[in-house]
C-alpha cells in the first residue's frame, strides 16, 4: 500500500507555494492529493487540475491531510475520489486552517473538506466551471494576497477571460466592476458600470433587462382604474419575468 502521495510532494514539513500540478494523482491507501498528501507546513498559492484518485480515505483536491499546518489561495478543479473522508480541496482537517481555497463543483460532488476535526475553515467552498472561467476565482485569490512590510501587495493570480479557463499564476490581472453592473475584466474601469442590453441582455454581465412596469395604460379588471402591468417587449424581459 501507498501513503502520502502528492501531485507536487508527498509529506511537507515546511512550505509549498507557487507550485501546480496538472497530472492524475492515484494512491492505493491514505492521504492522496492534488498538490500534497501529507502536509504539516503551509501550502499557498498552489493549484491541481488532474484527477486526484484513492482508494482509501484522506483524499482531497489540494491535500490529502492537513495537520498542524495552514492551506491558503489554493484550487483544484479535478475529479477526487476515494472510499472514505474526501474533500474538493482536503481530505482531513486536524486543528489546522484552510482559507480562501477554491474547488471546481461541477467535476466533484464532495464538500470543501472531507472531515474537519476542530480545524478552521474560511472562505473555502465549491465553484462551478463558469465561475471559474468567468475570472471570479482569479480575483478571490488575489484578493487573499497579504501586503509586504514595505505594504505593497504581490501579484499572483491572474488569468486571460475568454481564452483561460482556470486561474494562472502571474496571469493577467483580474477587476471587479463596481455600479449596476458588476462583472470581472481584464480592464480597469473608473466609476460605475451600467448595463448595455442587446434583445433584453447585457452584454457585459449577462443581466436580464427588467420588463417596464405601466400604472396608466391597462384596465385589466374592467373596472375603470388602470392596473399596475409588466410590458415585455424582448427575450430578456421575458426571462427576467
Amino acid at each position: 500500500s501507498f501513503n502520502n502521495i502528492g501531485g507536487v510532494c508527498g509529506y511537507n514539513n515546511g512550505t509549498v507555494a507557487n507550485c501546480y500540478n496538472t497530472g492524475a494523482v492515484s494512491g492505493s491507501n491514505s492521504s492522496v492529493g492534488g498538490v500534497c498528501g501529507n502536509n504539516y507546513g503551509g501550502v499557498k498559492n498552489c493549484y491541481n487540475t488532474g484527477a486526484v484518485i484513492g482508494t482509501g480515505y484522506y483524499i482531497g483536491g489540494v491535500c490529502g491531510i492537513l495537520n498542524s499546518g495552514k492551506i491558503e489561495n489554493c484550487y483544484s478543479t479535478g475529479t477526487v475520489s476515494g472510499t472514505d473522508a474526501v474533500g474538493g480541496v482536503c481530505g482531513y482537517n486536524g486543528y489546522s486552517t484552510i482559507s480562501n481555497c477554491y474547488f471546481d463543483s461541477s467535476k466533484c460532488d464532495k464538500n470543501a473538506v472531507g472531515l474537519n476535526n476542530n480545524g478552521t475553515v474560511e472562505k473555502t467552498e465549491g465553484k462551478t466551471t463558469t465561475q471559474f472561467a468567468n475570472g471570479e476565482v482569479a480575483y478571490l485569490l488575489q484578493s487573499g494576497q497579504t501586503a509586504d512590510e514595505n505594504g505593497v501587495t504581490p501579484e499572483v493570480w491572474g488569468q486571460t477571460i475568454g481564452t483561460e479557463d482556470y486561474p494562472v499564476l502571474g496571469g493577467e490581472k483580474v477587476y471587479l466592476t463596481t455600479g449596476e453592473c458588476v462583472y470581472y475584466t481584464n480592464t480597469f474601469f473608473e466609476g460605475e458600470q451600467s448595463h448595455d442590453y442587446v434583445n433584453g441582455f447585457c452584454t457585459k454581465c449577462g443581466a436580464y433587462q427588467p420588463a417596464t412596469l405601466t400604472t396608466d395604460k391597462y384596465d385589466i379588471n374592467g373596472d375603470g382604474q388602470n392596473d399596475a402591468v409588466y410590458e415585455i417587449g424582448n427575450a430578456g424581459q421575458l426571462y427576467w419575468f
